[in-house]
């Protein structure tokens, strides 16, 4: 069994190598234990092909190492939003048999944006959440940027994944005051008794000015 894996992944590898210069790779996807490739053909045709067999598994549009897949639960995208900060939680487990620290990496687009725990410490067979905060600038342009989370240490691993920027969407205005039947009620009893008051005062200055002018007029 084995030499067939060695003799698939020597023929895969000879054709990659062949075929390099003759397509861009668009897309990359995992279908069962083969890495698959969306391309562009020299000729401007869009197809797929193989690009390689992965014995230990394929994920996230790349081949797994054997000490890849029991430690680390990782998403393939993690949704998150612009102006603020995201909390990403990944879980990993210390199956490594030693007790020690376990050193943590954030490479990749995404990394300028993600804080994380630079070590942690576990015990043999313990299982931890890790939390990275993505602070997303509120400028940027919605897409999908990965990163790649890798440990060193009484583990090792290496986990890609990306976050997936919508578009930044502007918050409605909160309104704080709202106006009942009994708020209009009382403005109108208010603009009645203004109207009232002016026009009494009005009435009451007319008065007292006709009266001084038939005082002259005697």
């Amino acid at each position: 069994m084995m030499k067939n894996f060695v003799l698939v992944a020597g023929i895969l590898v000879m054709l990659q190598i062949a075929l390099a210069q003759s397509f861009q790779v668009l897309e990359r996807t995992c279908e069962g234990n083969y890495l698959i490739a969306k391309v562009r053909e020299t000729d401007g045709s869009i197809g797929y092909r193989i690009l390689d067999y992965c014995p230990y598994g394929c994920k996230y549009g790349t081949c797994l190492s054997k000490k890849e897949v029991p430690v680390v639960d990782v998403k393939e995208i993690y949704k998150v939003k612009a102006c603020g900060d995201n909390a990403i939680f990944i879980s990993m487990t210390n199956i490594g048999g030693t007790k020690g620290d376990i050193s943590l990496l954030v490479s990749g687009e995404a990394a300028r944006w993600i804080r994380y725990p630079e070590k942690i410490s576990m015990n043999v067979n313990e299982t931890k959440t890790v939390v990275l905060v993505a602070s997303i600038p509120c400028n940027v342009t919605s897409g999908i940027y990965p990163f790649t989370l890798v440990g060193s240490g009484v583990i090792d691993f290496y986990a890609p994944s990306a976050l997936s920027i919508g578009e930044a969407k502007s918050s409605p205005l909160a309104i704080t005051t709202t106006v009942t039947s009994l708020d209009v009620k009382i403005a109108l009893i208010a603009a009645a008794l203004l109207i009232f008051t002016y026009f009494a005062f009005r009435y009451s200055f007319r008065s007292r000015s006709m009266k001084r002018e038939e005082r002259f007029g005697e």
